[in-house]
């Protein structure tokens, strides 16, 4: 597992190179394309979250970098655009 210090120092480092920061309640990620989509069940709202070319941030994983990633979830989504 990767010391802390150095995931956000990975994070600084790849922030510039995306256009967009998306948070859920579980994890944060950096994308350069994001399809978001309500969807209903039974009178419910989930969101879809498609991303291309992403950084997740996430300290168990071995690999960061993922081409593409589905997000489902039924809690908020924030999608900010990085200037």
């Amino acid at each position: 597992m990767i010391e802390l210090t150095k995931l956000y120092e990975e994070y600084a480092a790849v922030y510039p190179k995306f256009k967009y920061l998306i948070e859920t309640r579980q994890r944060q990620y950096l994308a350069n394309v994001v399809d978001l989509k309500a969807k209903n069940i039974n009178k419910d709202v989930y969101f879809e979250v498609a991303l291309t070319d992403v950084w997740v941030l996430d300290e168990k994983r071995p690999s960061r970098f993922l081409p593409t990633c589905k997000i489902l979830t039924f809690s908020d989504v924030n999608i900010e655009e990085i200037k």
